[in-house]
């Protein structure tokens, strides 16, 4: 019988993390984010409920990569999974313990990098991929559902997201 892991994360890399590392990412795993999915999401614009769990399992693994790999700046580029960041952030109680009991202290967000663009999600894009593989739908579609142009080839071909209006963390400052 094969264990899964938290987050589904790939067996090679799960042994490769420390054990403080496997206790985070089953932190993040078993983190209560079911106030989240329905009308959290609805009022942050993603209509299409079919996606709410996904997106929520889908910012648990940004959370993952980003709370263990901590790769500044670091963007969003999932419209879907970042209308679930901001929810969660507008949940100002829950958000600040989640932040501080998994990572220790607040992963801050900042709405745009100001035109700026994000340098570089090449390193946190294999990552995700090293750890959970290729970057599921979810990821791939604007808030009404629809997949976004050139994200497929840009995402698990590529391995590339630039853009100027990503959402980005702490890290998009000069």
């Amino acid at each position: 019988m094969t264990e899964t892991k938290p987050l589904k994360i790939m067996t090679t890399p799960w042994k490769e993390l420390k054990k403080s590392e496997q206790a985070t990412i089953k932190k993040i795993h078993d983190w209560d984010f079911s106030f989240l999915t329905g009308d959290q999401l609805i009022r942050r614009g993603v209509q299409l409920r079919t996606v709410h769990d996904e997106a929520v399992e889908e910012l648990k693994k940004f959370f993952a990569v980003k709370v263990l790999r901590d790769i500044h700046p670091m963007g969003c580029f999932g419209p879907i999974v970042a209308a679930a960041w901001h929810s969660f952030i507008l949940d100002t109680q829950r958000y600040e313990d989640f932040c501080k009991k998994v990572y220790g202290k607040t992963i801050h967000h900042i709405p745009s990098n100001y035109g700026k663009g994000v340098m570089d999600n090449t390193l946190w894009m294999s990552v995700y991929k090293e750890w959970f593989g290729p970057f599921p739908r979810v990821w791939k579609l604007d808030l009404d559902g629809k997949e976004i142009p050139g994200y497929e080839h840009a995402m698990n071909v590529q391995g590339n997201v630039m853009s100027s209006d990503m959402d980005s963390d702490d890290g998009a400052y000069p």
